[in-house]
């Protein structure tokens, strides 16, 4: 864990040790300091969201969908119960359409079609949500890519800190289909926060524990440990 100012400089140093013995990493970068790290690694990959890279965090195929996308969002969009219940809704609309990637304008429809099924004092939630749905348009272009390792994945080039972090959840909570013997997040409280739904929470813990079950090592950085949930406090201290 690395914590403070140098605290990414640290934990590149480590990634490149943990690279020169053999380790496929996986690098979750919010940050962009870890381009370097090519210059002495040339089979570092790199994937730049938006670019070359962009996940759908709203396809049925991620997991926990939609209950666990729609608690994510809340997390990072701070968007109400009750506009998370609409987003549920909406997701599940734009499945039973045959939207395998559903785009920002597909949620936005099936919240106009809600709303005319809803009481009208229940227009301003929609509203809410809606102006909320709109800040995630950079996940409407969706650029598949087959990820090889050692990989870094760029998230700090995305519209806003808010658009990156919900990336990064969604990469962290997908990695199953990887082949990674390390993980890297920076900064991990972007990812691992005390403030977010219960079930996230808990959701994360467990591909922390899937991780582990699999003998793939997790690298965190941050700048400090005060903000991060209990049950990744209790295993540092």
């Amino acid at each position: 864990t690395g914590i403070g100012p140098e605290r990414s400089k640290a934990v590149m140093e480590l990634a490149l040790r943990c690279s020169e013995a053999g380790e496929k990493l996986l690098i979750i970068d919010m940050t962009g300091d870890y381009l370097s790290l090519v210059g002495y690694l040339p089979s570092l990959r790199v994937y730049r969201a938006g670019r070359n890279f962009q996940t759908n965090p709203f396809s049925p195929s991620r997991r926990g969908f939609p209950e666990l996308i729609a608690a994510a969002v809340q997390a990072v969009l701070k968007t109400t119960r009750n506009e998370r219940v609409y987003l549920e809704r909406a997701l599940i609309m734009s499945f039973s359409k045959g939207k395998d990637s559903p785009k920002s304008s597909d949620l936005l429809e099936g919240l106009l079609q809600i709303e005319a099924e809803a009481h009208p004092r229940q227009g301003q939630i929609l509203d809410s949500l809606r102006n909320a749905i709109w800040e995630l348009q950079a996940f409407d272009r969706l650029i598949p890519q087959e990820m090889h390792l050692p990989a870094v994945i760029d998230l700090s080039k995305l519209p806003s800190v808010r658009v990156s972090r919900l990336a990064a959840m969604d990469i962290f909570l997908n990695l199953g289909s990887l082949d990674a013997t390390g993980v890297v997040v920076d900064p991990a409280d972007r990812i691992f926060a005390q403030d977010v739904p219960e079930e996230l929470s808990d959701a994360l813990e467990a591909s922390v524990d899937e991780l582990a079950r699999k003998g793939v090592f997790l690298i965190i950085s941050t700048s400090t440990i005060s903000n991060m949930p209990r049950w990744i406090r209790d295993t540092l201290t």
